[in-house]
């Protein structure tokens, strides 16, 4: 994956982990891949924070995450975080 993408993503990803405060930063960002993967973006927005939700909501989710899969091929695989 190209840097920018990782970053974007991985900027995405932290957003959406510190704002699900009932639940480890590892999980929600699991959660989030799986809702991605499943195409819920509109119940991956409900986990965003106000300020994440407004800057990203679901259609632009929906479309940053087609764009990343037309760009760089589907997602393979999901790690442990570290």
């Amino acid at each position: 994956m190209h840097l920018p993408h990782r970053l974007a993503l991985s900027c995405l990803l932290l957003a959406t982990a510190t704002s699900a405060l009932s639940s480890p930063p590892q999980q929600a960002a699991r959660q989030l891949i799986e809702q991605l993967q499943a195409g819920q973006f509109e119940q991956a927005e409900a986990g965003f924070s106000d300020a994440m939700a407004k800057a990203v909501p679901a259609a632009a989710l929906e479309q940053v995450w087609q764009s990343l899969g037309q760009q760089l091929g589907q997602l393979q695989q999901v790690g442990e975080a570290t």
